[in-house]
């Protein structure tokens, strides 16, 4: 099964929710363990914080999306799910 290629670590939400960094960042750099930083632009300060939120777990959500397909027998959702972490996972 493919693994995550990207940054390793907890991802965190700051800045008022808008920003997503590493955990392990060195505060005193700027932009130091950097994921991503979303902007309100056409949407509202409360989606671009629901979307900081999901962002944050991706890393989480993958790896126990492995552990159920590796663990559990998922029928004919299996291909379906196996595809996706591959998309995730590929560069």
């Amino acid at each position: 099964m493919n693994k995550f290629k990207g940054t390793e670590g907890n991802w965190e939400v700051v800045d008022n929710g808008l920003s997503v960094f590493t955990e392990n960042r060195i505060k005193s750099i700027a932009f130091d363990g950097q994921i991503c930083r979303l902007h309100t632009g056409t949407s509202t300060y409360k989606n671009a914080q629901a979307n900081a939120k999901l962002i944050s777990k991706d890393p989480e959500l993958l790896e126990e999306l492995i552990f159920i397909v590796n663990s559990f027998e998922l029928g004919e959702y299996s291909e379906d799910v196996k595809k996706l972490i591959k998309e995730a996972t590929t560069i």
